[in-house]
């Protein structure tokens, strides 16, 4: 009797994947009063003697990196369900301006505060197929952040709670690589940046994009 041919093992729904991200949140609010800003210009930039005339922030920038590691645990109708650890990097400034008068001259000053902050997340990503190789995806998570604040001299360090939401489109490249971009917002007014009183708000949504390697 001829053996019949061994069957193919079903593929296994379980599938682990490394990835990474680069984007950029502009403009985020902060929570300093111009009371509290022309506190702190007057304090350090402004020598003795000089009057303080003006003081202003420029909103801070930052660079957004995220590496990512985690596993596909579910395929419900077309719809899969993911889980994964991630670890980011926001690298921004902003800037203390102001002016004075001392001597009766006018002087300008100004101040950059490096800001960077290393959210560490717990987070579930949902990704379904739109058209062709074309997915849609949905991602959250939450989980602490550490912060550090250069400014005026001197560097502080704190964190706090951090969460994060994304949306956008992947395509398919291959069975195993993924190319991905969309909008990420992230919860940072809990995060204390640098143990200085400064709080970022969360009316901003950083663009991304990013690649995914199946295995």
């Amino acid at each position: 009797m001829t053996p019949a041919p061994a069957t193919a093992s079903a593929p296994s729904l379980a599938e682990w994947f490394i990835g990474g991200t680069f984007g950029e949140l502009n403009n985020v609010e902060t929570n300093q009063t111009s009371a509290q800003i022309s506190a702190l210009v007057g304090t350090y930039l402004v020598p003795n003697g000089g009057q303080l005339l003006s003081s202003k922030i420029d909103k801070p920038d930052f660079n957004v990196w995220t590496l990512d590691v985690g596993r596909s645990f579910a395929d419900c109708n077309g719809w899969d369900f993911a889980g994964y650890l991630e670890i980011g990097w926001l690298d921004g400034s902003m800037k203390y301006k102001g002016s004075y008068t001392l001597a009766s001259t006018t002087y300008s000053v100004s101040d950059t505060a490096d800001i960077d902050i290393v959210p560490l997340t717990i987070n579930g990503k949902v990704q379904h197929q739109i058209y062709g190789p074309i997915d849609g995806y949905l991602t959250a998570g939450v989980g602490y952040a550490w912060a550090k604040n250069s400014s005026f001299g001197s560097t502080t360090n704190d964190g706090g709670f951090v969460a994060q939401a994304s949306a956008g489109l992947l395509y398919n490249v291959c069975n195993s690589f993924q190319l991905f971009g969309g909008a990420r917002w992230f919860y940072l007014s809990r995060v204390n940046i640098g143990d200085t009183g400064l709080d970022l708000g969360n009316n901003k949504i950083a663009w991304e994009i990013g690649a995914r390697y199946k295995f």
